[in-house]
């Protein structure tokens, strides 16, 4: 009987074992990670134009790209064999966006276009470019005088000579 006991014992042991081991006949040789090619484009929401030089930020990761100056990005992120990305996108004067990707590897991924809302005003250019000098500076402000205001604090024989 003691026999019986052990034989059948070491007949479960045998088996579990053998079924622990074929589990992994079950995955997929796919569950390596690779690289995704992840496009698309960055637009203004109110004229259709696009944005010139967005960034792009794809999470989990926390990359970090620049798209070209007709707001397309294309590059290749490294991820698991299947992997949720985060893909946001954003500009000087505009709210940014961002879309849930679910991305494989070795494929390309297409990105919902993005369409930022413009919320300030263009950059306004500035005008002939002027000399000035930094007076003080503080944690709370700075101050400056254009270089024709310091000229005429200055005693006469050091003045600029003007014609």
């Amino acid at each position: 009987m003691t026999y019986l006991r052990t034989f059948s014992g070491l007949l479960i042991l045998l088996l579990a074992s053998i079924t622990l081991t074929g589990c992994d006949s079950f995955s997929s040789d796919d569950d390596e990670g690779g690289l995704v090619k992840l496009t698309g484009q960055i637009l203004n929401q109110s004229t259709n134009n696009p944005i010139p030089n967005a960034f792009v930020v794809v999470m989990p990761q926390n990359l970090l790209f620049e798209a070209d100056s007709s707001g397309v990005f294309d590059f290749d992120v490294r991820i698991d064999s299947t992997m949720d990305l985060q893909v946001e996108a954003s500009a000087d004067g505009f709210q940014s966006a961002a879309y849930p990707v679910l991305a494989f590897a070795g494929r390309t991924t297409m990105v919902p276009l993005f369409s930022l809302l413009q919320i300030a005003p263009e950059a306004a250019t500035s005008g002939n470019a002027s000399n000035i000098i930094l007076v003080e500076q503080t944690i709370m402000y700075y101050g400056y005088m254009s270089f024709e205001r310091i000229a005429d604090l200055l005693p006469k024989e050091y003045r600029p000579k003007t014609d």
